[in-house]
């Protein structure tokens, strides 16, 4: 079941929370596999080696890390870029030559690498690489279907919420509820960790006046597979929806 969660509950709660899964590739980075390749470089005097395998995909908004190594000539390495761009929101660690960040756009980014040592004379690899960042998978928990009861009618301030699990590590972008006419006032959705720590929140804006509101967190917020979570909404007026033991038999 690869990208989609397991929600338990008794209830559905007419709330719903956005997943996007983590590129696998991008969560960490691929093993060097040194000697598979090295750079051109002059060999006759403790020439530098070049190790690397940084063309794991990365993931739209996911944190990325990879790191470019080397072998030979004099210690400490520097690290630059010698010409193109590494993906928006990447970088490059000019000490450890790790290219680490959080991508902020989708593409093919092709650029060369360059690694000095400290010999005298100096000596200096170069190899072209490129990173491509792919826009993530989208999950929901439910489709966009009408709770079987709209409304259940006046409560007090309750906050109704439902645990889940991913198969898969990801983030958490937001929450969605959905709401009765009645169902008035500021509404705020939050995420949790199962023992009660609170990870983000947000409150809905320009909800419509009935149907399902959606929220989005200011950044998204890491999940780990097989971990349990608590997606919430708080409404002051009651007025939910749900569907009675929509979870029973479903596993």
């Amino acid at each position: 079941m690869d990208g989609q969660l397991a929600a338990k509950d008794l209830a559905r709660w007419g709330m719903e929370l956005i997943l996007r899964e983590q590129s696998v590739s991008g969560a960490s980075p691929v093993p060097n596999r040194e000697g598979e390749v090295s750079a051109n470089c002059l060999r006759s005097c403790h020439a530098v080696d070049y190790h690397y395998d940084v063309t794991a995909g990365g993931a739209l908004n996911a944190s990325y890390s990879a790191t470019l190594t080397a072998s030979g000539g004099t210690l400490p390495y520097t690290w630059s870029i010698a010409s193109g761009s590494l993906p928006t929101g990447l970088s490059l660690n000019s000490s450890t030559g790790t290219i680490s960040g959080t991508p902020t756009a989708t593409g093919t980014f092709n650029f060369i690498a360059r690694v000095t040592d400290s010999g005298n004379p100096i000596q200096t690899a170069t190899r072209a690489l490129s990173i491509t960042v792919a826009a993530q998978a989208s999950y929901t928990v439910w489709s966009g279907t009408v709770p079987v009861v709209a409304d259940a009618g006046p409560d007090n301030a309750v906050e109704l919420g439902v645990k889940f699990s991913a198969d898969v590590n990801g983030y958490i972008t937001g929450i969605r509820f959905y709401k009765a006419a009645t169902n008035t006032g500021t509404h705020v959705g939050n995420l949790w960790t199962n023992s009660g720590t609170l990870l983000a929140t947000a409150t809905f804006t320009s909800e419509t006046s009935f149907g399902w509101q959606q929220v989005t967190f200011s950044s998204p917020v890491a999940i780990t597979a097989n971990t349990v979570y608590v997606a919430s909404y708080h409404t002051n007026a009651g007025h939910y929806s749900d569907d009675q033991n929509y979870f029973a038999g479903k596993g």
